[in-house]
């Protein structure tokens, strides 16, 4: 009997050891599948972070590309009136403009302008006095509109209406120098300028 009890004795304590590793093959095995399982949803978490974070990105650039194409298409255009007008304005090695424009053809290059650009809602050009083509005289009790009746100053203005159509007038109040509610001069349009 003492035998079977050495055997019992042995046979107990190898369970106990075998059912002790065993549970602390399962522990660790629930150890590391936690510890797994988080690393792999940090590791998601940041890979799906910089996804968005990357379309977000494209999407901002995209629309960024669109909002500046849609600003500089009137800048262009700003500039190309500019030139026209500082061709105008210079003389050559003869004393000569190197463009002459007569105001009648500005004023239908500004209504071109305003047509073909139909986000733009308005476009002028104005001349400080006897500058554009030093005949202010000329054009004095004159009827084309856009020139100052008083004294021939050319100041045309194309402008959309808010029915879409066009309409022409003359600048008015270009040397307004009363500063209005907003706190800037009533004429900073064109005195800054």
């Amino acid at each position: 009997m003492k035998f079977k009890s050495i055997q019992f004795s042995v046979a107990a304590l190898a369970g106990a050891i075998v059912l002790s590793v065993v549970a602390a093959l399962v522990l660790y095995a629930l150890f590391a599948g936690a510890r797994t399982q988080e690393m792999v949803q940090q590791r998601t978490q940041a890979q799906f972070e910089q996804v968005i974070e990357q379309r977000l990105t494209a999407l901002a650039q995209t629309q960024a590309t669109l909002i500046q194409r849609e600003l500089e298409a009137p800048l262009v255009t700003a500039k190309g009136l500019a030139t026209t007008n500082a061709l105008m304005g210079m003389k050559d090695a003869n004393g000569a403009a190197p463009l002459q424009v007569s105001r009648e053809q500005l004023i239908n290059l500004l209504h071109e302008t305003v047509v073909r650009n139909p986000k733009i809602l308005g476009s002028y050009i104005a001349w400080e006095p006897n500058a554009i083509d030093h005949n202010d005289a000329h054009y004095l009790n004159s009827t084309v509109v856009g020139v100052e009746p008083s004294n021939g100053r050319f100041m045309p203005w194309w402008f959309r209406n808010q029915d879409g159509s066009l309409g022409l007038e003359k600048l008015a109040d270009l040397t307004d120098q009363k500063i209005l509610s907003t706190g800037i001069r009533a004429s900073e349009y064109y005195l800054c300028s």
